[in-house]
Protein backbone atom coordinates (compact mmCIF):
# COMPACT_ATOMS: atom_id res chain seq x y z
CA UNK A 1 0.00 0.00 0.00
CA UNK A 2 1.13 3.50 -0.88
CA UNK A 3 2.24 5.68 1.60
CA UNK A 4 0.05 8.54 0.12
CA UNK A 5 -3.23 6.57 -0.17
CA UNK A 6 -2.52 5.36 3.67
CA UNK A 7 -2.28 9.41 4.05
CA UNK A 8 -5.20 10.43 2.12
CA UNK A 9 -7.80 7.62 3.85
CA UNK A 10 -6.91 9.01 7.31
CA UNK A 11 -6.28 12.87 6.86
CA UNK A 12 -8.71 15.03 8.21
CA UNK A 13 -7.95 17.25 5.38
CA UNK A 14 -9.81 15.86 2.53
CA UNK A 15 -12.43 13.27 3.34
CA UNK A 16 -14.14 12.89 -0.43
CA UNK A 17 -13.85 9.20 -1.05
CA UNK A 18 -16.84 8.33 -2.34
CA UNK A 19 -18.90 5.03 -1.50
CA UNK A 20 -18.71 3.09 -4.79
CA UNK A 21 -21.92 3.43 -6.85
CA UNK A 22 -22.46 -0.03 -7.71
CA UNK A 23 -22.12 -0.83 -3.86
CA UNK A 24 -24.28 2.03 -2.57
CA UNK A 25 -26.54 0.23 -5.10
CA UNK A 26 -26.99 -3.13 -3.89
CA UNK A 27 -27.81 -1.59 -0.08
CA UNK A 28 -30.27 0.91 -1.83
CA UNK A 29 -32.09 -1.69 -3.14
CA UNK A 30 -32.91 -3.13 0.66
CA UNK A 31 -33.20 0.12 2.78
CA UNK A 32 -34.27 2.68 -0.19
CA UNK A 33 -32.35 5.37 1.16
CA UNK A 34 -33.32 8.90 1.65
CA UNK A 35 -30.47 11.23 2.83
CA UNK A 36 -27.03 10.79 3.21
CA UNK A 37 -25.70 13.24 5.73
CA UNK A 38 -21.92 13.26 5.47
CA UNK A 39 -21.31 13.91 1.71
CA UNK A 40 -19.96 16.83 -0.97
CA UNK A 41 -22.60 17.89 -3.54
CA UNK A 42 -20.30 15.61 -5.83
CA UNK A 43 -20.31 12.43 -3.72
CA UNK A 44 -23.73 12.54 -2.39
CA UNK A 45 -25.93 9.47 -3.11
CA UNK A 46 -29.44 10.95 -2.00
CA UNK A 47 -31.01 13.51 -3.28
CA UNK A 48 -31.54 15.04 0.57
CA UNK A 49 -28.00 15.37 1.76
CA UNK A 50 -25.90 17.14 4.31
CA UNK A 51 -22.75 18.55 3.38
CA UNK A 52 -19.56 20.06 5.65
CA UNK A 53 -21.20 23.39 5.32
CA UNK A 54 -24.67 22.18 6.53
CA UNK A 55 -23.08 19.64 9.57
CA UNK A 56 -24.73 16.51 9.48
CA UNK A 57 -23.77 15.76 12.84
CA UNK A 58 -26.27 18.64 14.12
CA UNK A 59 -29.42 17.56 11.76
CA UNK A 60 -32.65 15.80 12.52
CA UNK A 61 -32.75 12.37 10.12
CA UNK A 62 -35.00 10.49 11.79
CA UNK A 63 -37.58 13.29 9.80
CA UNK A 64 -36.55 12.38 6.83
CA UNK A 65 -36.18 8.31 6.64
CA UNK A 66 -33.98 5.46 6.22
CA UNK A 67 -30.17 7.23 5.67
CA UNK A 68 -26.42 5.71 4.37
CA UNK A 69 -23.61 7.23 5.99
CA UNK A 70 -20.26 6.64 4.61
CA UNK A 71 -18.75 9.24 7.00
CA UNK A 72 -14.99 10.83 7.22
CA UNK A 73 -12.63 8.04 8.25
CA UNK A 74 -10.70 10.53 11.09
CA UNK A 75 -11.26 11.49 14.29
CA UNK A 76 -14.85 12.44 14.16
CA UNK A 77 -15.67 8.92 12.96
CA UNK A 78 -16.92 7.81 16.97
CA UNK A 79 -19.09 10.75 16.66
CA UNK A 80 -20.91 10.14 13.20
CA UNK A 81 -21.43 6.10 14.87
CA UNK A 82 -23.01 7.62 18.09
CA UNK A 83 -25.09 9.58 16.26
CA UNK A 84 -26.28 7.07 13.83
CA UNK A 85 -27.39 5.18 16.87
CA UNK A 86 -29.07 7.56 18.42
CA UNK A 87 -30.85 8.61 15.27
CA UNK A 88 -32.18 4.89 14.52
CA UNK A 89 -34.15 5.15 18.02
CA UNK A 90 -36.55 7.11 16.36
CA UNK A 91 -37.61 4.78 13.92
CA UNK A 92 -35.64 5.01 10.96
CA UNK A 93 -32.63 2.13 9.46
CA UNK A 94 -29.78 3.96 9.48
CA UNK A 95 -27.15 2.08 7.78
CA UNK A 96 -23.27 2.97 7.71
CA UNK A 97 -20.28 2.00 5.70
CA UNK A 98 -17.25 1.81 7.80
CA UNK A 99 -13.64 0.16 8.92
CA UNK A 100 -14.15 -3.06 10.60
CA UNK A 101 -12.51 -1.73 13.84
CA UNK A 102 -14.39 -4.18 16.76
CA UNK A 103 -11.49 -3.01 18.57
CA UNK A 104 -12.32 0.69 19.34
CA UNK A 105 -14.75 1.63 22.31
CA UNK A 106 -17.42 3.01 19.68
CA UNK A 107 -17.43 -0.72 17.77
CA UNK A 108 -18.47 -1.95 21.25
CA UNK A 109 -20.35 0.71 22.69
CA UNK A 110 -22.94 0.89 19.51
CA UNK A 111 -22.21 -1.13 16.80
CA UNK A 112 -21.40 -4.71 18.68
CA UNK A 113 -24.56 -4.35 21.28
CA UNK A 114 -26.98 -2.46 18.69
CA UNK A 115 -26.08 -2.74 14.86
CA UNK A 116 -26.46 -6.00 12.47
CA UNK A 117 -22.70 -6.05 10.82
CA UNK A 118 -22.01 -7.06 7.74
CA UNK A 119 -18.52 -7.61 7.42
CA UNK A 120 -17.85 -7.34 3.95
CA UNK A 121 -15.02 -9.75 1.86
CA UNK A 122 -12.08 -8.09 0.38
CA UNK A 123 -11.15 -4.18 0.27
CA UNK A 124 -13.54 -1.68 -1.53
CA UNK A 125 -11.44 0.22 -3.69
CA UNK A 126 -13.26 4.09 -3.07
CA UNK A 127 -14.18 6.33 -5.74
CA UNK A 128 -11.45 9.41 -5.16
CA UNK A 129 -13.55 12.68 -5.66
CA UNK A 130 -10.96 15.09 -4.14
CA UNK A 131 -9.99 17.70 -6.49
CA UNK A 132 -6.85 16.26 -6.87
CA UNK A 133 -7.20 12.63 -7.35
CA UNK A 134 -4.60 10.16 -7.60
CA UNK A 135 -3.76 8.37 -10.79
CA UNK A 136 -4.18 4.86 -9.65
CA UNK A 137 -7.19 3.83 -7.75
CA UNK A 138 -5.97 1.49 -5.14
CA UNK A 139 -8.27 -0.77 -2.52
CA UNK A 140 -8.65 0.55 0.88
CA UNK A 141 -5.91 -0.49 3.47
CA UNK A 142 -8.01 -1.91 6.02
CA UNK A 143 -11.68 -4.10 6.17
CA UNK A 144 -14.76 -3.02 6.12
CA UNK A 145 -18.38 -3.18 7.43
CA UNK A 146 -21.90 -2.31 6.61
CA UNK A 147 -23.31 -1.29 10.13
CA UNK A 148 -26.85 -1.32 10.30
CA UNK A 149 -28.70 0.19 13.07
CA UNK A 150 -32.66 0.03 13.71
CA UNK A 151 -35.36 -2.57 12.97
CA UNK A 152 -34.43 -4.51 10.38
CA UNK A 153 -37.01 -7.08 10.62
CA UNK A 154 -38.98 -6.29 7.48
CA UNK A 155 -35.76 -6.13 5.32
CA UNK A 156 -34.49 -8.92 3.65
CA UNK A 157 -30.30 -8.69 4.52
CA UNK A 158 -29.73 -11.90 2.52
CA UNK A 159 -29.83 -10.02 -0.37
CA UNK A 160 -26.35 -8.79 -0.09
CA UNK A 161 -25.73 -11.75 2.21
CA UNK A 162 -22.89 -12.56 -0.48
CA UNK A 163 -21.10 -9.50 -0.09
CA UNK A 164 -19.73 -10.49 3.29
CA UNK A 165 -20.52 -12.67 6.72
CA UNK A 166 -23.51 -11.18 8.92
CA UNK A 167 -22.67 -11.27 12.20
CA UNK A 168 -25.58 -13.03 13.99
CA UNK A 169 -25.19 -11.91 17.75
CA UNK A 170 -27.87 -14.33 18.43
CA UNK A 171 -26.53 -14.45 22.54
CA UNK A 172 -27.98 -10.85 22.91
CA UNK A 173 -31.26 -12.68 21.17
CA UNK A 174 -31.11 -15.08 24.08
CA UNK A 175 -31.33 -12.29 26.76
CA UNK A 176 -27.44 -12.62 27.76
CA UNK A 177 -26.22 -8.63 28.81
CA UNK A 178 -22.86 -7.52 28.44
CA UNK A 179 -20.99 -5.53 30.98
CA UNK A 180 -21.32 -2.05 30.79
CA UNK A 181 -17.75 -0.72 29.18
CA UNK A 182 -16.70 1.87 31.77
CA UNK A 183 -12.97 2.09 31.43
CA UNK A 184 -11.20 1.80 27.55
CA UNK A 185 -8.81 -0.86 29.91
CA UNK A 186 -10.24 -4.09 30.12
CA UNK A 187 -9.17 -7.05 33.22
CA UNK A 188 -5.57 -7.83 31.99
CA UNK A 189 -4.00 -4.88 30.76
CA UNK A 190 -6.37 -5.35 27.04
CA UNK A 191 -6.70 -2.04 25.87
CA UNK A 192 -9.79 -0.84 23.45
CA UNK A 193 -8.56 0.66 20.58
CA UNK A 194 -8.97 4.58 19.90
CA UNK A 195 -11.95 5.52 18.16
Amino acid sequence: MEDETRKRFFSSEDQKWATPKWLFDRFDEIFKFKLDPCCSDKTAKCTIHFTEKEDGLKQDWHSIGNTFVNPPFSRELKKWIKKSYEEAQQGIIVAMLIPARPDTEAWHTYCLRHGKVLFIKGRIVFEDQRDKPMEKQNPAFFPSSLVVFGNVKNYNLHKIADLGIWLEPKIFEEGLKLPPIHSPTLKGGVSLGAD
